[in-house]
């Protein structure tokens, strides 16, 4: 295990509604992930998970296997974050984990 990214206090309120929308959207997932309530936490945490990650210096790491499934897109893409996956190695990685 890494050590724990360090984030301000506005970083941490960011993660923390992140975590939300996304345990919401997994849930969602698990449930068939259709509806008003999945499409609003998906759309929450597509944007969270977007401005966290921009906001981060140094930007976060992706590994190789999130960036080759992206196809064209980069972290610096709002777009990227549309993707439990890419959402869920970025909670890892705040908290140290490969």
């Amino acid at each position: 295990m890494v050590e724990r990214i360090n984030l301000t206090a506005e970083q941490e309120g960011l993660k923390q509604r992140l975590q939300e929308s996304f345990n919401l959207v997994r849930e969602g997932n698990s449930a068939g992930g259709y509806g008003e309530a999945y499409n609003e936490a998906f759309n929450e945490m597509s944007e969270l998970g977007f401005q966290l990650a921009t906001s981060l210096t140094p930007p976060p790491v992706f590994t190789q296997e999130i960036l080759n499934g992206a196809d064209e897109l980069t972290p610096a893409d709002r777009a990227f974050y549309n993707d439990q996956h890419v959402v869920e190695h970025l909670l890892n990685y705040l908290e140290g984990d490969k």
